[in-house]
């Protein structure tokens, strides 16, 4: 019998039937209608036995590019418009789970980067884990290096383990769509902070209650339904897992982690999306914010230089952002 499709058909509060709605027939027009049709004709039907009937009459694409393109550059740009933070070109960056690599390259050369570090449990072209301490591997082919091109540099994780980067390394970390994965998420915030030196962009699900269903549903649908090539490689919906919260316990997890929450803004998306901008606070800023003085520090309401990088400029926050 079907789980999470039969968890919000079956739901008390219309609003999660009616974001169903807006979410899958905004992945293919008329898939709620079909969903409900299936359910109606055959209510012992499993989650997989949907998904392999959707399938059937959908024509597997190439992942959407679009959303690549603008998953980093999207969010980069509303911050840099709503005066909260220009991400500049000689800023050492990661996307921490950017997969193939194709969001953080079409940034770094939206940007005029030279180079960009891609971190992920599944890269392309990396036949072994890098050790506790290695140089990061040689760039996949598929992204190689052509005439003025962004360099993208790959590097395979271990879950579990700490990240081959030294402390501070990175100016900013982007960690879009990815804590959700995690089971341990609370350690990987943890190394995020380390290796953080300034600025954490995070792109998450305020998964409040109901939506979880919802959101397993969106991964299926794109897992087995929508996409050739899912970074994602499972065979059947009951091995999928994810470790959703609400934004309010992201938002606890990172500032325990030693992250001060600086900006936020919620996406159009009816899955609920919203990105977030977290300051790293490490102990001598730490020290600096609580004991201020004029050649140190300087409130956020005025232009100044933040942490060791003299790349990382803050600029006026707004009042969601403070």
């Amino acid at each position: 019998m079907s789980v999470r499709f039969q968890e919000v058909f079956c739901s008390n509060d219309n609003k999660l039937r009616f974001v169903l709605k807006d979410v899958l027939d905004a992945i293919t027009p008329g898939t709620y209608t079909k969903v409900k049709e299936m359910l109606d004709k055959t209510p012992k039907i499993t989650d997989d036995e949907v998904f392999a009937a959707l399938a059937k009459d959908e024509k597997k694409v190439a992942a959407d590019s679009s959303f690549n393109n603008y998953k980093l550059v999207g969010v980069a740009g509303c911050m840099e418009k709503e005066r909260v933070l220009k991400i500049r070109p000689n800023m050492k960056i990661l996307d921490y789970g950017g997969a193939n690599g194709a969001a953080a390259k079409h940034f770094a050369s939206t940007i005029g980067a030279k180079e960009i570090y891609v971190a992920d449990v599944n890269v392309p072209d990396v036949e072994k884990p890098v050790a506790e301490g290695a140089q990061p591997v040689a760039q996949s082919p598929a992204i190689q290096k052509k005439n003025n091109e962004p360099e993208v540099i790959f590097t395979r994780i271990e879950p579990g383990k700490a990240l081959p980067f030294k402390d501070g390394e990175f100016d900013v970390v982007f960690c879009m769509m990815t804590l959700h994965h995690i089971k341990d998420a609370e350690e990987v915030v943890k190394e995020l902070h380390r290796i953080c030196r300034s600025w954490l962009v995070i792109q998450e699900h305020d998964a409040i209650a109901g939506y979880p269903a919802i959101l397993d549903i969106v991964h299926g649908m794109y897992i087995f339904v929508k996409n050739e090539d899912d970074y994602e490689k499972i065979e059947k919906m009951s091995d999928f897992q994810a470790w959703y919260k609400p934004m309010q316990e992201w938002d606890v997890m990172l500032s325990k982690a030693g992250f001060k929450h600086r900006w936020m803004k919620r996406t159009r998306s009816a899955q609920n999306n919203y990105f977030a901008l977290y300051e790293a606070v490490h102990r001598e800023k730490f020290q600096a914010l609580n004991n201020p003085g004029p050649a140190v520090y300087k409130p956020p309401m005025y232009k100044a230089r933040m942490g060791a990088s003299s790349a990382a400029s803050i600029v006026p926050l707004r009042p969601n952002g403070s």
